[in-house]
């Protein structure tokens, strides 16, 4: 995932990554639940609770995740809930404060990285997770965080070669300050055996399904279904907007069943 944080606002894009049996495969989710925590609404993959990729709520809280691979992952629960569950609850939060205190409160059963921000502010957060640390770091500048721990020292985890790769290739391209500069980042393809648009062509058997990018400012959340350098959107959320409607998906119908 890439994210520009500038005075405007927070600039947050995120690739949603996958393997090819995932593609075409997953939902858009307009959630209002009857227990009264906030409506929402998030790109969900078959049979798992939203959101394990990216999502916003009706307080205008919006994240994106990216699964981290510590070796001390269990599927005991005792030591750790499974990190759908996590995502779940915090996709409740009412303030980007409070999705990090969910985050860090709650131990998980194996390791995921959170970008948390707000459709009204300008505060942003990465969050490491693993079943025995939670750290966070301010984001307060332009910030890349592909599937590898950066700022969890001590936390052993499994080499991902693509990450390794995707952000080394980050590293050299020029610094994002606006929406281009983040699309020239999850777009780009200069590193043709592991690049940052995935496209599942060997050695990378991963592929790039979508692409989100949240504006605060604009306070839109837009999707891509293709490389966002060279292909249009084809669709756009507009918050608070979007969840008060009677019927949100209607709009956006023809594109929410391609998902």
């Amino acid at each position: 995932a890439g994210a520009a944080a500038a005075a405007r606002g927070v600039l947050l894009g995120h690739n949603e990554d996958s393997g090819i049996t995932d593609f075409g495969r997953t939902s858009w989710i307009v959630g209002t639940p009857s227990d009264g925590t906030p409506a929402y609404a998030a790109y969900t993959y078959a049979g798992q609770l939203s959101s394990g990729a990216f999502a916003f709520n009706a307080h205008g809280v919006f994240f994106t995740t990216n699964a981290l691979f510590p070796t001390a992952a269990t599927i005991d629960t005792a030591r750790g809930v499974p990190r759908d569950f996590l995502h779940r609850h915090i996709l409740a939060a009412t303030s980007v404060d409070d999705a990090v205190a969910r985050a860090c409160g709650t131990r998980v059963g194996s390791g995921f990285s959170l970008n948390v921000g707000a459709f009204n502010g300008t505060d942003a957060y990465n969050v490491e997770l693993s079943p025995t640390t939670c750290t966070k770091q301010a984001v307060t500048a332009a910030y890349v965080h592909a599937n590898n721990y950066q700022h969890s020292p001590g936390v052993a985890s499994y080499n991902d070669t693509s990450a390794w790769h995707r952000t080394q290739r980050a590293a050299q391209l020029p610094t994002p300050r606006d929406v281009q500069g983040v699309f020239t980042i999850l777009g780009d393809q200069g590193d043709r055996a592991w690049p940052i648009y995935r496209d599942h062509t060997p050695p990378d058997d991963g592929i790039t399904i979508i692409t989100a990018l949240f504006d605060s400012a604009a306070r839109t959340l837009t999707l891509y279904p293709n490389n966002p350098l060279s292909s249009p959107p084809f669709a756009s959320f507009t918050w608070p907007d979007y969840l008060t409607v009677a019927d949100p998906l209607r709009p956006h119908a023809r594109e929410a069943g391609d998902l």
